[in-house]
């Protein structure tokens, strides 16, 4: 299937951005205020949800999209299409979600801090939303790295505080070097053609490739991967992600693990989909085998997750517990990308929202036992069932849903995974995600076994706000009631790719 791009004005470009323009605007505005006299944190939460809420109200409904299906922006580096509707929902829902999570956090105490921090995350929000509607290689790069820069700043927040001045600097040091290798990269891929937008690159890569052209972008494609895939957190660009993740505040902790990692396989999936946009199927299937795509995607699904589940068994502290697991994950979702084709590409967006749902619930309730105890090690969850059952049991379901077992969102994401392998024909690579599933047991139970089987230190029993539990059941409700029926899930998933397949 090929299809055309119809080309809007600059101008006209405006009207397809207006979701982005309104969180732009939220952003100065924050700014602005943060100059002047303190204001009421509850008064800037409800702002920050209102700007985020009508701007996921306009991407829902339409407003920033077009009846011709496809539309090119600013001279042909951006587009709006389904697919990118599916990124702007998904971005502005997870930024939604971390600003209550900030709200909540000391780190963001004061009324400063937080104004400040909340236009930080609208700005990355817009960066994250052009990640995935770039169609350039100029306008790819300027967007990850827009992601990037906001990103060091959040990780750095506590500047005060050694670990997360340590967890700053070890993020902006391995992020340059991943940035610089994914430009050289970009650099080798526009030599060889002579051109950066996706549809010129695709039409340059139709028919047979000498064994020259064929070397340049089999290498190009591994630096490309090297920088998407440090946003992926896959190896081997995952050294980074434990002392990071440990170091940074648990909220900000929490949005990286989601929206970042998102943002890697959405602006790596928007390539996969212009080339085979471009290409047709036959054409983009034969470019494919040329540069052994499949094979280096397995191997570095397979090694994400070795890496991450087996580190995550040994480890104490909470924040590297799941640290390794969100390695883990990225490698999985890996091995649904793998295969290249209409289940693979279902399998990773279906994958990525519900994961988000899961794994905002689970770091959101361990930010709550850190400002219990104290402490951010697994022993913080000692009799944790006897002092908060609700909880406790909500921390269950989510640690459960990550397993992926039924009946549960996450089990209908695995399996959606597993379909994709499995129709492709490549059992041995889901026999390795299985294993590697089973693993992720161990460590997830452990958790579970120190709330309800290990006597509690504290006899305080823990009190939290109306907020705290209206938040946890927003994540909860979608994550039982989607492995129940999960058919708006995927009809929503289904209409995203519908352009392309």
């Amino acid at each position: 299937m090929i299809l055309n791009i119809w080309q809007s004005s600059n101008l006209e470009s405006l009207w397809y951005i207006l979701p982005e323009l309104l969180l732009l605007g939220g952003a100065f505005g924050f700014l602005t205020m943060s100059l002047f006299t303190p204001h009421n944190r509850r008064n800037i939460l409800a702002w920050a949800i209102l700007i985020l809420l009508t701007s996921l109200f306009m991407a829902m409904s339409g407003v920033g999209t077009s009846a011709e299906g496809r539309v090119g922006l600013f001279s042909g580096l951006l587009v709006v299409d389904a697919f990118s509707m599916y990124a702007k929902v998904f971005f502005i829902l997870s930024s939604m979600i971390a600003s209550f999570f900030f709200y909540q956090s000391k780190t963001f105490g004061s009324t400063k801090k937080l104004l400040e921090t909340l236009a930080f995350l609208m700005v990355l929000t817009v960066g994250l939303c052009w990640m995935a509607m770039s169609v350039d290689l100029l306008m790819t790069f300027i967007s990850l790295e827009m992601v990037s820069i906001l990103s060091y700043l959040l990780v750095a927040s506590k500047p005060k505080d050694a670990f997360s001045s340590e967890a700053g600097l070890k993020y902006i040091l391995f992020g340059a070097v991943a940035s610089g290798i994914m430009l050289f990269g970009l650099s080798f891929l526009f030599g060889m053609v002579g051109a950066s937008d996706y549809a010129a690159i695709a039409r340059h890569l139709q028919g047979d490739l000498h064994t020259t052209e064929i070397l340049v972008l089999f290498f190009s494609f591994i630096c490309i991967l090297v920088g998407f895939g440090f946003k992926m957190t896959i190896f081997p660009t995952q050294m980074w992600v434990p002392d990071v993740y440990q170091g940074a505040p648990t909220s900000v902790t929490a949005f990286l693990s989601v929206s970042s990692k998102a943002g890697g396989f959405l602006i790596f999936m928007r390539l996969l989909i212009e080339l085979k946009v471009h290409l047709g199927s036959g054409a983009f299937e034969s470019l494919i085998a040329q540069i052994k795509m499949h094979e280096i995607l397995v191997f570095f699904g397979v090694m994400s997750m070795i890496i991450g589940n087996v580190s995550a068994l040994k480890q104490k502290n909470l924040k590297r517990l799941m640290a390794y697991s969100s390695i883990a994950h990225a490698g999985f979702i890996l091995l649904g990308l793998s295969c290249l084709g209409q289940d693979g590409f279902f399998a990773v967006l279906f994958y990525l929202f519900v994961y988000m749902l899961m794994n905002f619930g689970a770091f959101y309730i361990i930010h709550l036992r850190v400002i219990d105890t104290g402490n951010d090690h697994i022993d913080s969850f000692r009799g944790y069932g006897n002092q908060n059952i609700w909880m406790s049991v909500s921390m269950t379901i989510f640690l459960l849903s990550m397993i992926g077992l039924p009946p549960f969102s996450g089990f209908i994401a695995k399996f959606y995974v597993f379909k994709s392998l499995l129709s492709q024909k490549y059992y041995m690579t889901a026999l390795l995600g299985g294993i590697n599933t089973a693993i992720a047991v161990y460590y997830y139970m452990k958790i579970i076994k120190w709330m309800f089987l290990k006597d509690g230190n504290d006899p305080e029993i823990p009190r939290y706000g109306k907020l705290a539990r209206v938040y946890v059941i927003l994540l909860l409700v979608p994550v039982i009631s989607l492995g129940i029926y999960w058919k708006p899930l995927i009809d929503w998933v289904e209409a995203s790719l519908s352009f392309v397949f």
